[in-house]
């Protein structure tokens, strides 16, 4: 299922869990009925993804910098509360950050992201989604199809890869 995948029709098919803008959950893949979990119009947030073959994580972050480290550490005990359930074994996480003309909308949440992701044993792949056009509305749409062997994560529509062995 690599290429591209339309976030409006995995929603329309009901198997979508979807994660309202900043805010953050995990899905076991099939559990009441969802394979996949997503959100769209990031509009300049940032997310992150935590998969594995048995579920995934996904934390949107709204771009306020004061309470970053704070939303962080809400995701790193999420992660650890379920690791043991959905996270033991092969994990991949990823960040996905906005960039507005050349520049990475929120430069100061990519350290306190890398830097909580690494103490919990992360180490994350980074995507990037832009934003160059005015307004921010409608761009970046993240989701994990956890309907097949192996998960897949798309990003605006297009297939970001997905390498559970290559995890250090």
């Amino acid at each position: 299922m690599s290429g591209q995948v339309d976030y409006r029709t995995v929603k329309n098919t009901g198997i979508l869990h979807e994660v309202a803008a900043g805010d953050f959950d995990v899905l076991a893949y099939g559990e009441d009925g969802a394979t996949c979990i997503g959100t769209q119009h990031l509009d300049g947030c940032s997310a992150i993804m935590i998969i594995s073959q048995r579920g995934a994580l996904l934390a949107l972050i709204p771009p306020y910098i004061f309470r970053d480290q704070e939303r962080m550490l809400d995701v790193a005990n999420l992660y650890n509360a379920c690791y043991l359930q959905y996270f033991m074994g092969p994990v991949k996480a990823y960040v996905f950050s906005a960039i507005h003309d050349g520049l990475e909308a929120v430069a100061g949440q990519g350290p306190i992201i890398d830097y909580t992701l690494r103490r919990i044993g992360l180490f994350p792949h980074h995507c990037v989604y832009r934003t160059d056009s005015q307004p921010f509305t409608g761009r970046g749409t993240v989701f994990v199809d956890g309907r097949g062997a192996v998960p897949l994560v798309y990003l605006e529509a297009e297939f970001m890869g997905t390498n559970l062995s290559s995890i250090p």
